[in-house]
C-alpha cells in the first residue's frame, strides 16, 4: 500500500529547520546591539577628538588616533559576527526549503492538493540564492568602506569615509530589495501550502501554523518600513515565523498513517448461457486512494476504490492496538468510497 508519510516527515523536518533559522534571525540583532554597545566608549572618544580638531594637521591625523582605530575595529567585529549569523540563518533556511519542496512534491504525487506549497518552496529557494549573494555584496561594500580608512598606511580622508558610511543603507536596499520581494511571495505561498496540508489531514494545529507563516509573510515589508523608525518592531517578523513553523512541526507530528483491510467478496458466478471457453474470470480491484488520517479525538477518514461491491470486516492501524468502534459505511459500492471510522482511543 502506498503511503505519503514520507512527505509528511519531510515537511515536519523542514518546519523544525526553519524554526531554528527564525530563532537565529531573532538572536542576530540582539548580538549586534551588544557589540555596538561595546564600541560606544570608543565612539564617544573619537567624536570628542573630531570636535576638537582646529587645523588641517590635527583634523587629518584624527583617524590615526587609538580611539578611532578602536571604534573601527569594534564596528568591524559587530558587522562580521552579525553578518555571519545572518548568512548561517539563510543557509539553514535554504536547507529547510529543500525539505519543504520535496515534502510538498511527495504529497502532490499522492493526490493531495498542495501544489501551492511546492511552488512557494521553489520560489523561496530562488530568492534565498539571490539573497545570499546580496548579503555578500553588502558585507563586501562595508569592508571596502572600512578598509578605505587606510589605518595601516597613513591618515584617511574624513569626508570620503563619512560618504562611504552614508552610502551603506542605500547599497543594502538596492542589493537586497528584489530578493526580499521574491522571498516574501515564496513565503506567502508556503504559508498557504501548510494550511492546505492541515486542511487535507484535518489537523487544525498545522492550519494555524500555516496562518502564522502567511501573516508573517504579508507583514514583512510593512514591518521592515516601520522598523526604520522603531527598530525593535522588526523582531515581530521572525517571532511570527518561529511560532508558525513550531506549530506546523507539532501538528504534522500528530498525523498518523493508517491502513484498511477490506473483505474481498467471492468472484461473481459465471452465466450458464455463455460457453465456458469464452469466459475470463475477473479479480475485484480494491485499493486505497491517498492516505488515511487519524485525528486526536479518535475519528479517522480514508478513501477506498473498489471495482465491485465489498464489505469492511475489520480496521487496523499499523503498529498500534486501536480498535474500531464504528465504521461508516460498512458496505462499499463500486467507485470511490469515503469512509469514517471511530476508534476507542488515540
Amino acid at each position: 500500500m502506498q503511503s505519503d508519510s514520507e512527505g509528511i516527515g519531510k515537511l515536519r523536518t523542514g518546519s523544525l529547520i526553519l524554526s531554528i533559522a527564525a530563532l537565529i534571525i531573532i538572536i542576530t540583532p540582539i548580538v549586534l546591539l551588544v557589540l555596538l554597545g561595546v564600541a560606544e566608549s570608543s565612539l564617544k572618544s573619537f567624536l570628542t577628538s573630531f570636535s576638537n580638531a582646529t587645523n588641517t594637521t590635527s583634523f587629518s591625523n584624527i583617524t590615526s588616533t587609538p580611539s578611532f582605530q578602536s571604534f573601527v575595529s569594534s564596528i568591524t567585529a559587530a558587522f562580521e559576527i552579525s553578518g555571519t549569523l545572518l548568512i548561517l540563518g539563510y543557509i539553514i533556511t535554504f536547507i529547510g526549503n529543500l525539505y519543504f519542496r520535496q515534502g510538498f512534491k511527495t504529497l502532490t504525487n499522492f493526490g493531495r492538493s498542495v501544489w501551492t506549497g511546492s511552488a512557494g518552496a521553489l520560489i523561496s529557494l530562488i530568492a534565498l540564492i539571490l539573497t545570499i549573494i546580496s548579503i555578500l555584496v553588502f558585507v563586501g561594500f562595508i569592508m571596502a568602506v572600512i578598509n578605505s580608512t587606510n589605518l595601516n598606511s597613513g591618515p584617511a580622508s574624513i569626508p570620503s569615509v563619512i560618504l562611504g558610511f552614508l552610502a551603506i543603507p542605500f547599497v543594502g536596499l538596492a542589493s537586497g530589495g528584489i530578493p526580499l520581494i521574491i522571498l516574501v511571495i515564496g513565503n506567502i505561498l508556503l504559508g498557504i501550502g501548510l494550511y492546505q496540508v492541515g486542511s487535507a489531514y484535518n489537523e487544525s494545529v498545522t492550519e494555524i501554523g500555516g496562518i502564522f507563516v502567511l501573516v508573517a509573510s504579508i507583514l514583512t515589508i510593512p514591518i521592515l518600513l516601520i522598523s526604520l523608525i522603531d527598530s525593535s518592531i522588526f523582531l515581530i517578523i521572525p517571532i511570527l515565523f518561529f511560532v508558525g513553523f513550531i506549530l506546523a512541526y507539532i501538528g504534522l507530528g500528530r498525523v498518523r498513517p493508517m491502513s484498511i483491510l477490506p473483505t474481498i467478496p467471492p468472484v461473481t458466478s459465471i452465466q450458464p448461457t455463455q460457453p465456458m471457453s469464452s469466459i475470463q474470470p475477473t479479480t475485484p480491484q480494491i485499493y486505497q486512494v491517498g492516505q488515511g488520517v487519524i485525528r486526536g479525538d479518535g475519528s479517522a477518514f480514508i478513501t477506498l476504490y473498489t471495482s465491485t461491491q465489498a464489505m469492511i470486516s475489520s480496521v487496523r492501524v499499523d503498529g498500534t492496538t486501536l480498535n474500531a468502534v464504528m465504521v461508516n459505511p460498512v458496505i462499499l459500492q463500486p467507485g470511490q468510497n469515503t469512509i469514517t471510522i471511530k476508534f476507542n482511543t488515540v
